[in-house]
């Protein structure tokens, strides 16, 4: 019995030219890369001169975000909430109102790339932290 198969470090012989490999079939898209390819295509269609100040001025800002330790700027935001909804009136309205703040400025930075769903949940999250602002300033929480 002979053994057809040629060692590997064989030269390949020349009767022909080299087979050329199996080209893949395009991956259909999923669904979060349409979404995707929309939020940009949206992002870039409609930029107002609010929209570009505002990414300008935010920018420095996010630098310093994610340069700072990702525990850091979580146990800030944990204690602005704690601390708001513990402390003595006004002193609490203040902490939350600063975090509500910064809620609202994530989410109008990330406002274009949102889905209709997930801009009603930041907009019900930020609802809520106002109405947490009001009872805690006027003494009704």
């Amino acid at each position: 019995m002979s053994n057809s198969r040629r060692p590997q470090n064989a030269p390949r012989p020349q009767n022909g030219p080299a087979p050329k490999p199996a080209t893949r079939p395009a991956k259909p898209q999923t669904a979060a890369q349409k979404r995707a390819a929309q939020a940009q295509t949206a992002r870039t269609a409609k930029v107002t001169p609010f929209r570009r100040r505002l990414e300008q001025v935010s920018g420095p800002l996010l630098t310093r975000f994610a340069r700072a330790p990702k525990w850091a700027v979580l146990l800030l935001l944990v204690s602005l909430m704690v601390g708001g909804l513990t402390l003595p009136t006004y002193l609490g309205a203040a902490m939350l109102l600063t975090l509500t703040l910064f809620l609202a400025w994530i989410t109008a930075l990330a406002w274009p790339a949102l889905s209709p769903g997930g801009k009603a949940m930041r907009s019900l999250v930020v609802g809520i932290m106002v109405g947490a602002v009001y009872f805690k300033a006027t003494g009704r929480a």
